[in-house]
């Protein structure tokens, strides 16, 4: 038999195997891939990295929430959710006809994703300034509460729209307990928060002039960012989006 042939035959073979479509309980995790809108849609729609989920590697084997972040870091891998097990993701390898833009956000939710959970369980680092009404905020004040900081700058148009929605949670969790403090820190001087805030309203204790210590102290690369903390001043959490702040909030600050 022409061996050119046989070694053809065998090469035609591997590629169709390549192009075979990968179906993960139904859905068509390929295909999914191919379209950035269509996928965009799917990641907003079924999948929290926030949350407490269950991880999978791409062999379906159990491993940490770490290790699943380093993985998506990479660029390699597309994030899925089990359609038959609720909070159960599982990582499968995107293929040559994935969209370039589907890896590129992967890569960057995977980066911030590792950066917040770094975080998680540490003391929040330690400051002492006043907020706009004058009233001294440290460590040490804010023991024995959980606190909600919300880290922001007027120009972070991301930052300001979800000023109704966060507001939103603050009223309510404010009015189920009193153990909770809404603190925000934001980037420019008192002047010019009072003249933004007088406009856009904020229902948070506000502490200006916080730049060097949101970027150089906390090392934040994404705005907002939404602390957690509980009593002892550990953070429990940090998310990046209102959603997921309401997320953790229901989560951990259930009556």
């Amino acid at each position: 038999m022409n061996i050119r042939f046989v070694f053809g035959c065998f090469m035609f073979a591997i590629g169709v195997v390549a192009q075979q479509n990968v179906f993960y309980n139904g859905l068509d995790v390929s295909d999914l891939c191919k379209n950035f809108i269509q996928w965009q849609h799917y990641n907003d729609k079924q999948i929290a990295l926030y949350s407490n989920f269950e991880p999978l590697d791409e062999n379906g084997q159990a491993i940490s929430r770490m290790e699943f972040m380093q993985k998506l870091e990479s660029g390699l891998f597309v994030c899925v959710a089990n359609p038959l097990q609720m909070n159960q993701y599982r990582l499968f390898r995107l293929d040559h006809n994935a969209n370039p833009g589907v890896s590129a956000i992967l890569s960057e939710q995977g980066f911030n994703e590792i950066q917040n959970l770094k975080k998680e369980g540490l003391y929040f680092s330690a400051f002492d300034a006043f907020d706009l009404d004058g009233n001294r905020i440290s460590n040490t004040t804010l023991q024995g509460k959980y606190v909600v900081i919300k880290c922001w700058y007027i120009h972070c148009p991301v930052c300001v729209k979800e000023f109704p929605e966060v507001n939103a949670l603050a009223t309510k969790y404010k009015a189920l307990r009193d153990d909770v403090v809404f603190l925000s820190m934001a980037e420019e001087s008192p002047e010019d928060l009072k003249v933004f805030l007088a406009k856009k309203k904020l229902d948070y204790l506000v502490i200006p002039k916080m730049k060097d210590f949101m970027n150089r102290t906390l090392g934040l690369n994404t705005f907002p960012t939404h602390f957690l903390l509980d009593t002892e001043g550990k953070i429990i959490k940090v998310v990046s989006s209102v959603d997921a702040l309401e997320w953790v909030l229901s989560t951990y600050l259930r009556s």
